[in-house]
């Protein structure tokens, strides 16, 4: 019997030794902090200078978590000489849906994006972020991020 301990010993040594630190190494990353700042706050392409946000940080203040749709609003202006087209908003959660009114923004005119936030099932307090992706209308640029909004929302459970 202490033979087969032995074996079993000399197993897990080896095991411990060589095969978990490889296998652990292979799950953990390490992210550079730069990385980490450029996913919290990206930086916005050229074609933000055309857009002027009256707010980019909404504060909700608190609502209930079953107070159903919650409907928000950040208004901006073109302020170029340029027509610019609004073609994508990515949201950080499926619980945020977002519209420009209109898509197409004639230059100097204003226009407003409409955010739907559903509070059933996410209680606490979250920044919920929108990033808009723009170019300018009848042009070659290729899409870029013009902004980035942020929604704070405290949800209380009912």
């Amino acid at each position: 019997m202490t033979k087969l301990c032995r074996i079993y010993t000399v197993l897990w040594a080896f095991v411990f030794a060589f095969i978990l630190p490889s296998s652990l190494d292979a799950q953990i990353k390490i992210i550079p902090k730069e990385k980490l700042d450029s996913i919290v706050n990206p930086t916005l392409a050229p074609i933000s200078k055309l857009l002027s946000f009256d707010k980019i940080v909404l504060d909700a203040g608190t609502i209930a978590e079953n107070g159903g749709l919650k409907t928000y609003y950040f208004d901006f202006s073109n302020i170029s000489d340029e027509d610019v087209e609004i073609k994508r908003l990515v949201t950080n959660c499926s619980c945020v849906v977002a519209y420009a009114l209109p898509q197409v923004v004639k230059a100097g005119h204003k226009s407003t994006i409409k955010v739907l936030y559903d509070p059933k099932g996410h209680p606490g307090k979250f920044v919920r972020t929108l990033r808009v992706y723009a170019s300018r209308l009848n042009s070659e640029d290729k899409l870029a991020l013009a902004a980035f909004l942020k929604l704070k929302v405290h949800v209380t459970e009912n």
